[in-house]
């Protein structure tokens, strides 16, 4: 036969104030526990908000920052822009000058072929048609040029830009990397 032991007996009887008042403990440990977390929680998320703040402000800066930047680069390829665009109405009324030139001494030509050839009419009227088609052909070779070398000026600009643009995003992902 087993001996009793009477203090394994006298653990096991709880009475329900015992039990009230463990639970009681375990609810203010736990309470206690909840504010621990609560706390560790909370100084956790105001340190978040700090570091968020912080790169926020670093990003506006860098935002605006890139902005002047774009800004200058924009006035400056629009003071280009003008400045090729003054130059092109210069060459162009050169060339309009030197057109006109040109068409004086095609009528001079002209009329002393007439002149010194003493042409039928058929015959003057086939020169004179060559004349005019040469001179439209002038017309338009001109034109092509200044529209290529628009295209040149145009793209030149552009490229400017671009490399320009690259450079200003390597730094904006390096800034924004490092932070």
């Amino acid at each position: 036969m087993k001996a009793k032991n009477p203090a394994k007996k006298a653990k096991k009887k709880l009475t329900l104030e015992d039990l009230g008042s463990k639970m009681d403990q375990g609810f203010t440990r736990l309470g206690g526990e909840i504010k621990r977390v609560e706390t560790g929680l909370s100084s956790e998320i105001k340190r978040v908000e700090t570091n968020l703040k912080r790169v926020e402000t670093g990003l506006s800066g860098e935002i605006k920052r890139v902005e002047t930047s774009l800004g200058g680069d924009i006035k400056r390829l629009e003071t280009n822009l003008k400045s090729v665009e003054t130059n092109l109405a210069g060459v162009e009324n050169k060339m309009d000058r030197g057109f006109a030139g040109v068409a004086l001494r095609f009528d001079a030509t002209d009329k002393k072929i007439d002149k010194l050839a003493g042409a039928t009419q058929n015959e003057f009227l086939h020169l004179d048609a060559k004349l005019d088609g040469g001179f439209e052909s002038m017309r338009e070779e001109l034109d092509d040029i200044k529209e290529k070398l628009k295209n040149v000026v145009y793209r030149h600009e552009f490229e400017t830009l671009k490399t320009r643009m690259g450079e200003l995003e390597k730094r904006f992902d390096k800034a924004t990397r490092s932070r």
